[in-house]
């Protein structure tokens, strides 16, 4: 029989994977609104300033949330408290790579 820790952790890892599967989803979703905004026809410089400052805030919100994508798909990983103490001080550091 599991304890009490390990069922615990094992439903938070089913909810890190379906707030992850979301995230992918808002990624998709986010990079078919990025391209439409690229293929707006501009016919004066300030539509072409809108249309690249626009793009330029989608990336900043695919890249940002690749980087939730990454810490999910990684908490996933995590087996007990220990591991995810260990993910977050990496993360806080910027330590790339495997944090398990």
């Amino acid at each position: 029989m599991k304890n009490k820790q390990v069922i615990e952790m094992e439903n938070l890892q089913s909810e890190l994977t379906e707030i992850n599967e979301s995230i992918r989803q808002q990624l998709l979703n986010l990079e078919n609104v990025r391209t439409e905004v690229i293929k707006l026809k501009v016919n004066s410089k300030a539509e072409g300033k809108l249309r690249e400052r626009l793009n330029e805030y989608l990336s900043t919100a695919l890249a940002d949330l690749l980087i939730i994508s990454d810490i999910l798909f990684e908490a996933e990983s995590c087996i007990d408290e220990n591991d995810l103490e260990f993910l977050l001080e990496a993360s806080d550091k910027n330590i790339p790579g495997d944090y398990n």
